[in-house]
């Protein structure tokens, strides 16, 4: 704007002012305060739903989560005389309470010296023998005994072949001799079992 002399005169800029009344203030504190509550109460919600939501996805692969089965391991397997033990079968309970299992007991293994004696004609030609293995359970505690006479795994082996294998732990004599027994069950060895074939006892010496 221009005066009355030419000179080109400025007007101030003017900014408006705005002033906030005891009211305003008040409520402004109000809604403050009440945000602050909410936070409370909303903060632990969203906290929960979200740990919920990693649980229900399974941030491990969702498998069982039952416990592996630690499975029964063999510790040693031992000859000894005798036929193999007959499988009973489970019997019927004739009251509600379920009879409990009865244990398979160790065998007595036969001794590597001195030498068992058998003749090489019938009937005195039969050696009768069994196989016992010895388990260890998920306890690793509790020795469990089960005959593997007849297991699938199970080889029986001869040294000299005075003696022949007819099954079911038969060893029967066929050559003068002495010879030597011995039983594998899964790669577990038993003791060496001397054996004499109509030759006297003290002529066989313990087998390696």
């Amino acid at each position: 704007m221009c005066d009355a002399a030419g000179s080109i005169r400025v007007r101030p800029l003017q900014i408006p002012k705005f002033c906030l009344t005891e009211s305003a203030y008040a409520v402004i504190g109000q809604c403050s305060m009440l945000w602050r509550r909410r936070s409370l109460v909303i903060g632990p919600v969203v906290v929960f739903v979200t740990a919920a939501a990693l649980l229900s996805c399974g941030g491990g692969g969702g498998g069982s989560t039952s416990a592996t089965p630690v499975p029964i391991s063999l510790n040693s397997v031992v000859i000894c005389a005798g036929s193999p033990p007959i499988v009973t079968p489970t019997p019927t309970p004739t009251t509600p309470a379920t009879p409990k299992p009865t244990p398979t007991p160790a065998c007595v293994p036969v001794p590597t010296s001195p030498a068992l004696s058998v003749g090489n004609v019938s009937p005195g030609n039969s050696l009768q023998l069994n196989a016992q293995g010895t388990f260890a359970g998920a306890d690793k505690k509790n020795a469990k005994f089960r005959d593997v006479t007849n297991s699938s795994n199970t080889l029986w082996f001869d040294q000299t072949g005075a003696l022949t294998y007819s099954g079911n732990g038969e060893w029967i004599g066929v050559t003068s001799g002495c010879d030597c027994i011995t039983a594998s069950t899964g790669g577990v060895r038993s003791q060496s079992i001397s054996v004499a074939v109509v030759v006297p006892i003290a002529s066989c010496t313990p087998c390696p």
